[in-house]
């Protein structure tokens, strides 16, 4: 890509298309990698974690849940522990 956006600043543009191959390569290992997890993750019964938090408040504030949506990004970090924000 000619990466257009970061036209004012030629130095970065071409370190940018310099390292895309590597980064794209990169990115496609990430996500065979957490396919791999999710199976793992569903397999166990371990996806149901956020919907049992949820259940969880709900009994402490004692009421029933309202439709809403939630958006969650899954930062890919090197560590089997993680932290609920």
């Amino acid at each position: 890509p000619d990466f257009e956006e970061f036209g004012n600043s030629p130095a970065l543009q071409r370190v940018l298309q310099a390292h895309f191959g590597a980064a794209l390569t990169w990115a496609r290992e990430r996500r065979s990698e957490y396919a791999l997890l999710e199976a793992e993750r569903v397999a166990s019964g371990t996806d149901q974690l956020l919907g049992d938090m949820v259940d969880d408040r709900l009994l402490e504030v004692g009421r029933g849940s309202r439709d809403f949506s939630l958006t969650i990004i899954e930062l890919p970090l090197n560590e089997q522990r993680a932290w609920y924000l």
